[in-house]
């Protein structure tokens, strides 16, 4: 008996669970630099640079475009080694 209180209250607290409403403005952050990057075995290695959009900024496909960064120099490191990539 005392077991079938203990699961009345435990379903009672989880589904009586509070409800708040939170309204904000986003900030208009700095753009970032996103790498984009696979290293495997036996395959060219391939990175994607781009620059960071606003996550409720809207986006069309010129924006899109224009976000990826081109013709970087791209340099790995294993600590003692550095290779350039093409």
């Amino acid at each position: 008996m005392a077991m079938r209180f203990v699961y009345s209250i435990i379903l009672f607290a989880l589904f009586a669970s509070c409800e708040k409403s939170i309204s904000f403005t986003p900030d208009n952050g700095e753009s970032l630099v996103v790498v984009e990057a696979t290293i495997e075995n036996d395959q060219a290695p391939v990175v994607i640079l781009s620059r960071s959009v606003n996550y409720f900024s809207q986006i069309n496909a010129d924006i899109l475009a224009n976000s990826f960064i081109r013709n970087a120099t791209v340099e790995i490191s294993n600590g003692s080694r550095t290779h350039k990539l093409k």
